[in-house]
């Protein structure tokens, strides 16, 4: 009788330990996801945040199109989010690495900058959002040679949004390929949607 109670309380004493263990690596599992989440949710960047994080000196995009969809993420951003001066010009730095060399010198930094403030800044007193942006498919990058130098054309649309009133619009981006044959942008000018369903 003796041996009986005593093996119980053993078995007993042992489930409790068991059940401690398995709690205890219960707490400790969930404390480890609880930290991980946090840990993900803290390194989380902004739209803005990672735009100018990129290092377009050593990663710069390798296409036409993937200038042009980069292009068109710094437009969308730097006109629908409310950056201050300094998020401004770091936004304009990164811009201009797109740029070819003639719509730079062309384009002096600080009248680019002041040009893009006041566009903002009538832009955002219409109301005015950009909803979207959609670029060409590569197959409808269209590619030149012309003295000795190497040029591309593509479309890409802007769709903005005004009150409940949506429209878009159309421009037509020239790119040549610079002395690292690095593709950058000359200039743009707005077409209509004609144009670009011919092309």
């Amino acid at each position: 009788m003796k041996n009986s109670v005593k093996s119980t309380i053993q078995t007993i004493f042992i489930m409790l330990i068991i059940l401690a263990l398995i709690a205890g690596c219960y707490i400790v599992i969930k404390e480890k996801k609880k930290a991980q989440v946090e840990e993900d949710t803290a390194t989380v960047l902004t739209e803005t945040e990672q735009l100018l994080a990129m290092d377009l000196e050593s990663d710069y995009p390798l296409t036409p199109r993937a200038v042009l969809k980069l292009y068109c993420r710094i437009v969308e951003c730097s006109y629908n989010e409310s950056l201050d001066d300094t998020q401004l010009e770091a936004m304009v730095k990164q811009m201009r690495l797109l740029f070819d060399e003639e719509f730079l010198s062309n384009n002096p930094f600080d009248d680019h900058l002041d040009s893009l403030k006041q566009e903002i800044t009538d832009y955002q007193a219409t109301g005015k959002t950009i909803t979207s942006y959609n670029v060409e498919s590569a197959g409808n990058v269209v590619e030149w040679e012309a003295d000795d130098e190497s040029y591309a054309r593509l479309i890409a649309s802007f769709t903005t949004r005004q009150e409940a009133s949506y429209s878009k619009v159309y421009e037509e981006f020239l790119f040549r390929k610079d002395d690292v044959n690095l593709w950058r942008i000359v200039g743009w000018r707005i077409v209509d949607q004609g144009e670009t369903e011919s092309n």
